[in-house]
């Protein structure tokens, strides 16, 4: 992975809200090198910030486009048009039961011919 993808990766996990970053990452949409611009398109969408839609919109419309490029950004603008119905803050979480059950046997018995006298529990969770 080349540095400034990287970077642009790592950027984009940074305060989902500051539209700065947003800013910065969209500027890499013109970049000639294309895993760099893969990247910030990427980022752009993971980000979930709606005011990257214009930069993504018009480099769709660009000349300068690979095959793989056209479908990711309109994967992306769709992305970041879909309103979000809850943040992970707001997901609930399961709680785990606090009491375990005690275990209950179910039944002894000793294994087939064995000679011996130990006899095996099985428990029930």
């Amino acid at each position: 992975m080349d540095s400034r993808t990287a970077a642009i990766n790592s950027l984009a996990r940074l305060q989902k809200d500051n539209k700065d970053i947003t800013k910065q990452i969209a500027g890499y949409l013109t970049e000639p090198h294309f895993p760099v611009r893969m990247a910030a398109i990427s980022a752009l969408g993971g980000r979930g910030d709606a005011t990257a839609i214009p930069a993504l919109e018009a480099l769709l419309k660009s000349d300068d486009l690979s095959i793989e490029m056209a479908p990711m950004i309109k994967g992306q603008i769709a992305r970041l048009k879909k309103p979000r119905t809850q943040s992970r803050a707001q997901i609930p979480v399961p709680v785990m039961p606090t009491k375990i059950p005690p275990r209950v046997p179910l039944a002894k018995n000793s294994p087939p011919n064995s000679g011996s006298k130990s006899s095996s529990t099985c428990y029930r969770k």
